[in-house]
């Protein structure tokens, strides 16, 4: 804005001479001299006193008053200035100058609209006044009229075609428009008359950087710097634009570290290179600067709230919590610290105090739909679907395109096993975002729940290709190819999430399963092992491994494994069931009958363990086997089922005969269902033959259900057991 300054009315000593005869032994052009040369000099107080002086001589001078009112605004009384710019133009209202120089004390008061009149006045006393339509432009500019001052500067720039700063200018208020390219092209005019105009540069990249041309803008903050070293608002620009480009991210701490150089108290820029540094994990050189940020502006909210984020990436909850509700004290409106502070109370499972700080989100902002998303979730894990469903509903509504809405509210309806909305939830999230990888495994999901493997695995696939990294798409896939029997493809894609995460214990524990299940016992033995070596306290990992050494016949080291699953986990219905068997296959009938006693206790539907206690207590007490005889009739008459097993229980209660009990286990097309039921069937057969001391045709239905070849069953091991048990003459 050099063009505020005022103009200082020419005095001509030998016409002032003419005019006094007297004054007081000084002549009054020795005053006017004086005055002008103290206001030369810049000592505006003493030009001040000489006007003074001249004015007592000569009253009605317009020329004194505009001058001594240039004084006046050189030392920022603008006030006496227009009052003095008043006077000239009273005295003289065909003048431009005052009319001008009382523009730009107008201007300096912020009155712009004032400043505008009156160069408008000059501009019409002198309309070839380039000086007067520039500060015109200038002051419709700060008026909030860019239009306006574009026209002043394009005919400031006719008139002065040679001046730098009117193009400026001009570029400035055809960007505060938003059309940048005309704003480059009048910077660039601006250029080529100064090459060396620093500002011009500056805001040329500006432009450059709004129309996406961030090389551009890099070059010409370069330009700034060589022009001007100390310049740190360039090297600022520069790193926003290093920041935001990708791949340059220590390009942009290096530039943000110079201008901290030149002005160590801006806590902007620490914020700035704080978020660059957090971005590339440098978390303590990110916390450092986020310090430096709030002990230079201790009400900088925004950084409260990346520091509290960065403490909540780094598990420091104590620390994130105490930034979040810093930053809601210093602005008790910020609906973002609220949402926030209550991602950190979902963190912690502390759900209603999350809810809380959602719906204050919600109150201050009702359509942050980000704060409706993350409630939804909360109220997802609480199980209140329902009221999940309508907080991403209504984030849809705010927002009809946020993919992560549509995916959250496809969750909701997977775990009300709405599977054909979950599946239009998840398509609609990948219609407005096709490389939503969790979205294509969500939706693999819905299908697989629909036994449509083949849907699953396609989609479960495309997560793979969009996302490499991803274990959870592999496990998906691999669980899709376990259920569609492509045991060997279950294996590879569990095998390639473990190579993503060696230490995730359940991927060890679902391939030593497969590997189970594929008769691969030393591998599921590695895999269990290795599970247990990552997490010693689970149960699930001991037993499983327990089954494999039974499958294997080591059976005391399956019994070790089994007393350690329950040992871990005293409520494991399951472990004393297989437990039960070991002890059974083994002649230990009391023990078995023990277990089996546990495992109804913790499960009272366990029917399995139920027939199996009455095989043991034939073995042990015909007593206790009498009594929970009519126990387990009670049981089946009060509790209605159509599993499979419940055929094997009414046969043992007299209902059906030995050829009803196969025929049963026969139907379907599953052969492999029909194989594992035939396998329990003549297991059960030959248990009843054996109490009725038919042991020629119990020996038959064991080696019937050894046949079958379903070795992952316990009853496959037991028809094992009882020949050794038969021909050892132990029964």
């Amino acid at each position: 804005m050099k063009r505020i300054s005022p103009l200082l009315s020419c005095l001509l000593v030998a016409a002032c001479i003419s005019w006094s005869s007297v004054c007081l032994g000084i002549p009054r052009g020795a005053y006017i001299n004086r005055a002008n040369d103290y206001y030369s000099m810049g000592r505006y107080g003493e030009a001040i006193r000489y006007y003074d002086k001249a004015l007592k001589i000569s009253p009605n001078n317009y020329r004194l008053y505009n001058n001594r009112g240039n004084a006046y605004y050189k030392k920022r009384l603008f006030d006496r200035a227009v009052s003095d710019y008043d006077r000239a133009i009273k005295m003289n209202p065909g003048g431009a100058e005052a009319y001008y120089n009382r523009g730009n004390a107008y201007y300096k008061k912020g009155m712009y609209d004032r400043a505008a009149s009156d160069y408008g006045k000059a501009i019409e006393i002198n309309p070839r006044d380039a000086e007067a339509y520039y500060n015109r432009g200038l002051a419709r500019a700060s008026a909030g009229n860019p239009e306006g001052a574009i026209a002043d500067y394009t005919k400031a720039s006719e008139l002065n075609p040679a001046d730098a700063e009117t193009y400026n200018n001009l570029g400035n208020s055809y960007a505060r428009l938003g059309q940048y390219d005309k704003a480059i092209r009048d910077y660039t005019k601006a250029l080529k008359i100064r090459p060396r105009y620093a500002g011009a540069y500056r805001n040329r990249a500006l432009a450059y950087a709004e129309t996406g041309r961030d090389k551009d803008a890099v070059s010409d903050y370069t330009r700034v710097i060589e022009i001007n070293p100390d310049s740190a608002a360039a090297y600022i620009g520069r790193g926003d634009l290093y920041g935001k480009t990708g791949g340059d991210e220590d390009k942009a701490v290096s530039d943000y570290t110079k201008a901290l150089e030149i002005n160590p108290k801006d806590a902007q820029t620490y914020y700035k290179r704080g978020r660059i540094r957090s971005y590339n994990g440098e978390y303590d050189g990110a916390a450092s600067d986020y310090h430096n940020a709030v002990s230079i502006n201790p009400r900088y909210t925004e950084v409260y709230l990346d520091l509290g984020l960065l403490n909540l990436q780094r598990r420091k909850l104590k620390e994130a919590l105490n930034n979040f509700t810093r930053a809601i004290e210093i602005n008790p409106q910020y609906d973002m610290a609220y949402n926030d502070r209550g991602n950190l109370y979902l963190t912690e499972g502390e759900y209603d105090k999350a809810i809380s700080d959602y719906t204050r989100a919600l109150e201050i902002n009702p359509g942050y739909a980000l704060a409706y998303n993350n409630r939804g979730n909360v109220r997802l894990a609480k199980g209140q679907y329902d009221k999940a469903i309508d907080d991403y509903t209504r984030a849809l509504e705010i927002n009809p395109g946020y993919a992560l809405a549509y995916n959250n509210r496809g969750n909701v309806r997977f775990a009300k096993r709405q599977y054909d909305k979950a599946i239009d939830d998840y398509t609609r999230a990948l219609e407005i975002n096709a490389r939503y990888a969790e979205a294509y495994i969500n939706r693999g999901n819905a299908y697989a729940a629909e036994q449509d493997l083949a849907r699953a695995v396609n989609d479960y696939t495309k997560a793979v290709e969009l996302d490499p990294s991803n274990a959870r798409a592999y496990i998906s896939r691999g669980n899709a190819y376990y259920k569609g029997g492509q045991y060997e493809r279950a294996i590879q894609d569990y095998t390639k999430a473990l190579k993503l995460n060696q230490s995730d214990a359940s991927l060890h524990f679902n391939r030593g399963n497969l590997y189970a299940f594929t008769k691969d016992y030393d591998s599921a033995i590695r895999d269990y092992s290795e599970a247990i070596r990552i997490n010693p306290g689970d149960a699930s990992s001991f037993n499983n491994r327990g089954n494999v050494y039974v499958d294997k016949g080591e059976y005391d080291k399956a019994l070790k494994d089994y007393t350690e699953a329950i040992r871990l986990d005293p409520g494991n219905a399951e472990a004393y069931y297989n437990r039960g068997h070991v002890y059974y296959n083994r002649g230990s009938f009391k023990e078995a009958a023990a277990d089996w006693r546990k495992s109804i206790g913790i499960t009272p539907r366990y029917e399995y363990a139920r027939i199996c206690l009455l095989l043991a207590l034939r073995k042990v007490s015909k007593e206790d086997y009498g009594k929970e005889l009519g126990t387990f009739r009670n049981y089946v008459e009060g509790e209605k089922s159509d599993a499979w097993v419940r055929t094997i229980s009414r046969y043992y209660l007299g209902f059906l005969k030995e050829g009803q009990v196969i025929s049963e286990a026969k139907k379907g097309k599953d052969r492999g269902k029909i194989n594992e039921r035939l396998c329990e069937a003549y297991y059960y057969l030959g248990e009843e033959r054996l109490w009725n001391n038919d042991r020629k045709g119990a020996l038959a239905f064991f080696q019937k259900s050894v046949e079958t070849g379903v070795s992952g069953l316990n009853e496959y091991v037991g028809a094992q057991g009882m020949i050794a048990l038969m021909k050892a003459g132990k029964l």
